[in-house]
C-alpha cells in the first residue's frame, strides 16, 4: 500500500501524475501565460541558466522542473519547484504581479505536492496539496491526493471531506470513485 501512495493517486484524473506527465501542460500553461506574454519571458527566477549566463526565465525554470518531473528525478525538482515559488513570491512583493497569480503559485504547489508523494514524503506532500487548493479551489486532482494521502495515514473523515470535493469538481472521474470506495471501506 505504500508504494501505491507513492504514486499519484489521480493519475487517471487528468490533472497530476507522480511522473508530472499530463499535469505538466497546464502548469506551463498558466506560468507561460501570466509571465511570457506580458514580459517575454525575462523574469528572472535567480536559479541561472546553469551554464553561468543570465538568470533563466520563470518559464525556463518551470520548463526544467517539469522535465526533471518527468524524467523521475523528483530529488532535483523539489528545490526547482521552491525556487520558482521564491521568485513568484519576489515578483508579487515588486507590484509585478499577474492577475493569475494565485492560479500559477497553485500549479507550482500541486507540482511540488507530487514530487514530494513521489518521494514518500507525505507530511509534506499534504501540505503542498493543501497550499495548492487554498490558491486554487478547482485542482480537483489535488483533492484526490490529500484523500488518498489522509486515507493512508488513518485520517478517514478528512479524507471523505477531500474525495467528496474532488468528485464534487470532477463527478463520474473514475480515479476518484475508487478513491471514494476504498476511503468508504477504512
Amino acid at each position: 500500500r505504500e508504494d501505491e501512495v507513492g504514486r499519484s493517486s489521480a493519475d487517471g484524473g487528468g490533472q497530476l501524475a507522480a511522473s508530472g506527465g499530463s499535469h505538466r501542460s497546464a502548469t506551463a500553461g498558466a506560468v507561460r501565460s501570466s509571465w511570457g506574454a506580458e514580459r517575454g519571458g525575462s523574469s528572472g527566477s535567480g536559479g541561472g541558466g546553469g551554464n553561468g549566463s543570465a538568470p533563466e526565465s520563470i518559464e525556463e525554470a518551470v520548463r526544467r522542473a517539469e522535465d526533471a518531473c518527468s524524467e523521475g528525478c523528483f530529488e532535483e525538482a523539489v528545490p526547482m519547484l521552491e525556487g520558482i515559488l521564491q521568485a513568484l513570491r519576489r515578483e508579487a512583493a515588486a507590484g509585478k504581479g499577474r492577475a493569475n497569480m494565485h492560479s500559477a503559485q497553485a500549479e507550482i504547489w500541486a507540482h511540488l505536492g507530487v514530487a514530494h508523494q513521489s518521494l514518500g514524503r507525505m507530511h509534506e506532500a499534504l501540505a503542498s496539496y493543501g497550499r495548492a487548493v487554498a490558491l486554487n479551489p478547482t485542482l480537483h486532482a489535488c483533492f484526490a491526493n490529500l484523500a488518498a494521502l489522509h486515507s493512508y495515514l488513518g485520517n478517514f473523515g478528512v479524507a471523505r471531506r477531500h474525495i467528496d470535493k474532488a468528485l464534487g469538481i470532477s463527478p463520474g472521474n473514475e480515479a476518484y470513485l475508487r478513491i471514494s470506495e476504498q476511503v468508504g471501506s477504512e
